[in-house]
């Protein structure tokens, strides 16, 4: 009944067993062998089966694959029971629910409430359990959610049944596990008791906006107890807006359109922002905090200020910088730590790597006091002081006394050297000493013996015991006493063996279950100190983030911008950050400008190939990573701030919702024209392509008029309607531009540079020559175009002169 919907690994000695369908499932997941219990029944119950050991890889693969996994356990010693060993759930795991994955992508678990009356009829929930991280947010309409959980790593979901129809709505993301619930588990008076203990807050009002939001982040918090089968999460950090007033909105493409994240095409990973050359952030922390900064760049021009102070000052004292960089890439993932050890789940490899990225703080410290006219850079020097002062004593002991390298578990002990714990040297010095003891009883044996090969060997059934192989057994002495035979081998035992025996096994064992109990004492000590580490691991991730802005920033071309509180926009020789990095000097840079009193609309005609997308996406990932604080690849570049970017680009459909391209197109139109405003940023591409020629041309042709007009928000629309060109001179505010070629009569030459004015050919039956269309295709193509346009220039009555191009007014 814990688990009705998911996997359930059972333990059974050194394996964890799936029975039934679980075991069909999994067999099949996993690629495991799929064999059956009780095989003599007419029935038999398929099982298959993992060893314990290794186990946690597979289960890894079920969550991502977007399965729920239960974990039984031995809840008693089998050695002391009678009858089944007694079993019991001890956690449950899900694709936004777990503490085992290392992985510098967030997951979240989220929750969605409905409640229609209210002002704001939407809530939603967030909260990557590994690392932490807490976010709300209050909607007063649909499209603006569905924007937010299109754009966020959510991979586990819980919606209102009586909404159900609202997951028709969104797409997930890929192995997404999705559930519907009738209502939440806490009353808003327990909601409430909850949240004040785990954030340690005597009022929630000045972090919870309504009481939804109190109600919605309690139930994620009181799910992940249940499963986990703990009472508290102290390395929860307090809830933040999911989007604040003073950061950059994207639209619900946007990040798809810029190839902002992680995608694949065939298979294949495709080049993204994230993997570019940003990625030279090397921690977890630091690429979790970067994908913050992406989705959700500043929007405020003296923040913006401030961060790109912080990158300079490293810039200019490059010397504490690469300290501070050689340090910060020794750092461990301490939020995922943190997750593990208040859910007890960390190992001692965990403590150990915790132990050790904290002792770089006397490292780092002197580095980062070498800004002292850097508020922001400053107040981080002394944030990491007072966490050193909290935690100085128990890393230093943990580095010192714990066995390195730490083993994966401590489930056999030896976590722990000399010095940790008086009681525990004592058994240290017993264990070891019997295994010398053991050592020398071996060589003794031989020589009194006469047998080389004599063993003394130790089996978990068996004990200790002397092995023989049977070439020596007329050899064995009279006090010999045998144990067990083999294949090829006799065991034996002596008195004194015996002895010893129980000597060593007795002081093992006690050193085993001491260091498990000291262990977990320590578990308990580190996650007192969940506020100091928290903070210390935010201070990581801003310095690695902003040290890879500093590299970033050494490269040739690249500048900082200058942002500030305008409508123009002003990009000199920008470069695409993707593409130029991968075709290197043959990449041709671009100027643009927008200017608010003369023109803010640019409308770019040109050929397929010749580079508008390309373009477009430019100047948006330019302002985009501007706004990180970041430099960009331009030789200069001048704005006002942008207060959010919305993109119409491709051609997809959306076969599962019965919506054609088109209507994907529309959608997406839609929601850009409803929700931008006179600071965004707007990239279109190709408005009105889905249908007929005049249909097309009017969307397009009222559209540009909308966002001119009546937005005047900064905007690049590319389109192959050249009747479109004309708007130059009818709305105040558009400008026309071409992205040029070299035409001759054997080829096309694209030369991707932006000129003023417009062109008046797509050369689509050139370019599709170049795609290899068979030649007869092409010649007959130009018979027809020639033939159209003989036509249209029949009916309005004089020759159409310059580019073949029908005229639509």
């Amino acid at each position: 009944s814990q688990l009705s919907d998911g996997l359930l690994f059972f333990r059974m000695g050194d394996f964890y067993e799936l029975f039934g369908e679980d075991a069909v499932l999994a067999s099949r997941e996993l690629s495991i062998t799929l064999t059956s219990r009780d095989r003599n029944k007419p029935n038999p119950t398929p099982m298959a089966g993992v060893p314990h050991h290794s186990a946690e890889s597979y289960i890894q693969k079920l969550l991502q694959r977007g399965y729920r996994v239960g974990i039984a356990e031995q809840t008693e010693d089998p050695s002391s029971s009678k009858g089944l060993v007694k079993r019991e759930i001890t956690r449950i795991l899900t694709p936004g629910i777990q503490f085992q994955a290392d992985s510098s992508e967030p997951r979240y678990f989220a929750v969605v409430l409905c409640h229609p009356k209210k002002h704001r009829p939407w809530t939603f929930a967030a909260m990557d359990c590994s690392a932490g991280d807490t976010y709300l947010q209050s909607y007063d309409q649909l499209p603006m959610l569905l924007s937010d959980l299109r754009n966020a790593s959510i991979r586990h979901l819980q919606l209102p049944r009586s909404e159900a129809h609202f997951s028709k709505d969104w797409t997930p993301w890929p192995n997404t596990l999705v559930e519907h619930y009738d209502e939440l588990i806490l009353s808003q008076d327990k909601a409430q008791n909850l949240l004040r203990k785990h954030f340690s807050l005597a009022n929630l009002d000045g972090f919870f906006q309504t009481p939804e939001e109190q109600w919605a982040l309690a139930h994620l918090i009181q799910s992940v107890l249940q499963t986990q089968r703990v009472d508290h999460l102290s390395h929860l950090k307090l809830p933040q807006p999911l989007h604040q007033a003073k950061h950059m909105r994207l639209g619900p493409v946007t990040p798809d359109h810029l190839d902002l994240f992680e995608k694949s095409e065939g298979g294949l990973a495709l080049f993204t922002l994230l993997s570019s050359r940003l990625s030279q952030i090397p921690t977890s922390m630091g690429q979790r905090r970067l994908r913050q900064w992406i989705r959700a760049p500043l929007a405020d021009s003296f923040a913006i200020a401030e961060r790109q102070s912080c990158v300079k000052a490293l810039m200019d004292q490059p010397a504490p910088a690469t300290i501070l960089r050689g340090a910060i890439r020794t750092l461990y993932d301490l939020e995922r730590i943190m997750g593990r050890i208040t859910t007890r789940s960390a190992s001692p490899r965990d403590t150990l790597a915790l132990a050790q990225s904290l002792g770089t703080l006397p490292t780092i410290l002197p580095a980062l006091s070498a800004y002292p006219s850097n508020e922001t850079l400053r107040g981080y020097a002394q944030m990491l002081h007072s966490v050193w002062q909290e935690v100085s004593t128990l890393v230093q002991s943990l580095t010192s006394l714990q066995i390195q390298p730490a083993p994966a578990h401590c489930r056999e002990g030896r976590v722990f050297s000399k010095g940790f714990h008086a009681e525990l040297d004592r058994l240290i010095d017993l264990t070891d000493n019997a295994e010398s003891l053991l050592v020398e009883m071996e060589q003794a044996e031989k020589r009194r013996s006469g047998i080389p090969s004599l063993k003394i060997r130790y089996n978990r059934v068996f004990g200790y015991s002397i092995e023989i192989t049977k070439t020596h057994l007329a050899s064995v002495p009279d006090n010999y006493i045998r144990k067990q035979s083999m294949a090829n081998a006799e065991r034996f035992i002596t008195p004194e063996l015996k002895a010893l025996e129980e000597e060593v096994l007795s002081a093992q064992m006690k050193r085993v279950e001491l260091e498990k109990n000291l262990f977990e004492d320590l578990l308990q000590k580190l996650d007192g100190l969940g506020a100091p580490l928290s903070q210390a691991a935010t201070v990581f991730s801003h310095l690695d983030c902003l040290l890879g802005f500093a590299q970033l920033a050494e490269q040739p071309l690249w500048r900082f911008p200058k942002i500030d509180t305008s409508l123009d926009l002003s990009i000199h020789k920008g470069r695409h950050p993707m593409v130029a990095a991968q075709v290197g000097g043959a990449f041709i840079p671009n100027s643009v400008e927008l200017l608010r009193n003369e023109a803010s609309t640019l409308l770019i005609t040109g050929p397929n190939m010749g580079g508008k997308s390309t373009l477009m996406r430019q100047v948006a990932l330019i302002i985009l990573l501007g706004q990180m604080g970041a430099p960009v690849p331009a030789e200069s570049a001048q704005w006002g701030v942008v207060s959010s970017i919305y993109t119409r680009m491709g051609g997809q459909d959306a076969i599962t919702k019965g919506q054609s391209t088109f209507m994907v197109e529309m959608s997406e139109l839609a929601h850009l024209l409803h929700y931008s405003d006179e600071r965004s940023f707007l990239v279109l591409d190709e408005i009105g392509r889905g249908t007929s020629t005049y249909d097309g041309i009017s969307v397009a042709w009222s559209t540009l008029e909308w966002i001119t007009q009546k937005l005047r928000a900064r905007t690049l629309f590319a389109t192959h309607y050249h009747e479109l060109v004309a708007l130059e001179t009818q709305v105040p505010g558009i400008r026309n531009a071409h992205l040029s070629v070299e035409e001759s009569k054997e080829s096309l030459r694209f030369l991707y540079e932006l000129r003023p004015g417009p062109t008046g050919d797509s050369y689509g039956i050139q370019v599709a020559a170049l795609a290899g269309l068979p030649s007869s295709v092409i010649q007959r193509s130009w018979q027809i175009l020639q033939k159209l346009e003989t036509q249209g220039t029949q009916k309005k009555g004089t020759r159409h002169e310059g580019p073949r191009q029908l005229a639509f007014f």
